[in-house]
């Protein structure tokens, strides 16, 4: 039995058909292919492709088994993302989203079948890299597969917050898997993903109103927006702190890292207050893209240490 959809009254928005632009086919495909990157979300591509930098050595000992996992893993990444695009596509309308399914400026078939071909490829390439990668690579379909369609673990603020840090957790380890470096190169990636499942429900302020016609149990819909900006914000700042605190004692390398987590939580935590009261999606969003950002600064102050 199919379940009824918490949105009735939302009406279908048709995709928009490229071939009547009045391009080639191979500006179509290019156009199309866009368009699914974008709904993936390229900012969090980005910091997908930086973790398997980290962890996997490829900028100190380029190796081909790092070379094809840096193509297969973000390859399993947008399939995740656009599925997940997939299945929200009318809580993103009713959230104002501006990715393109919730526009309608690409179709559910188009994107189902380019969640196939990413995944069957990134499941190729990460295999290619070794068993270890291949069996991360399979977990990590699963991961999203479970978040997004069944048992909907993106429905519940703690099983949501679990899952995107077990997704960073996951990257870390398929990086190292092909590294075989220290092992702190492995426990600063365990001690990011820590970080980014206490700091990542910031990315619900904005979906809120979406969320609860979906049944979703997240922070702003439990607590409401406020209350929710004060809970993250002090747990952004214990959260950073404990980490940061961690990297000094368990790899003291990688004190720029520890640097960067600190700052990033207190600017995700400063930002908070401000974004709970706004009642526009741009306002609300600030402490993700905060914390977004601080991802791919912290990511990058790794990568330079090991440089």
């Amino acid at each position: 039995m199919q379940p009824i959809s918490p949105f009735p009254t939302l009406v279908s928005v048709p995709p928009v058909p490229l071939r009547t632009v009045g391009v080639g086919r191979g500006a179509r495909v290019a156009a199309t292919a866009w368009t699914l990157f974008l709904e993936a979300r390229p900012a969090v591509q980005l910091v997908f492709l930086q973790r398997i930098l980290v962890t996997s050595g490829f900028l100190v000992v380029p190796h081909p088994d790092a070379g094809r996992l840096l193509l297969g893993w973000p390859m399993l990444a947008v399939a995740v993302y656009v599925f997940n695009g997939v299945c929200d596509q009318d809580e993103d309308r009713v959230n104002g989203s501006g990715r393109p399914l919730a526009q309608g400026r690409i179709g559910i078939r188009v994107a189902g079948i380019s969640c196939a071909a990413t995944g069957l490829g990134g499941l190729l390439l990460c295999g290619w890299s070794g068993p270890g990668p291949l069996l991360l690579a399979v977990a990590s379909l699963a991961l999203g597969w479970a978040y997004s369609a069944g048992p909907r673990w993106k429905d519940g603020a703690v099983s949501s917050a679990l899952s995107v840090g077990a997704g960073a957790l996951l990257t870390y380890a398929a990086g190292w898997l092909v590294y075989g470096g220290p092992h702190p190169v492995l426990m600063l990636g365990a001690l990011l993903a820590v970080w980014v499942t206490c700091c990542c429900p910031t990315k619900d302020l904005s979906d809120r109103e979406g969320d609860a016609l979906a049944g979703r149990r997240t922070l702003p819909v439990l607590l409401g927006p406020v209350r929710t900006g004060w809970v993250l914000g002090v747990v952004a700042l214990v959260a950073g702190g404990l980490v940061a605190a961690a990297v000094l004692v368990l790899a003291p390398v990688f004190l720029p890292v520890a640097v960067v987590v600190v700052v990033g939580s207190v600017l995700v935590a400063v930002a908070l207050p401000a974004a709970s009261r706004a009642t526009d999606r741009v306002g609300r969003r600030r402490p993700y893209l905060m914390f977004l950002s601080c991802q791919l600064a912290i990511n990058v102050a790794a990568v330079a240490v090991m440089v």
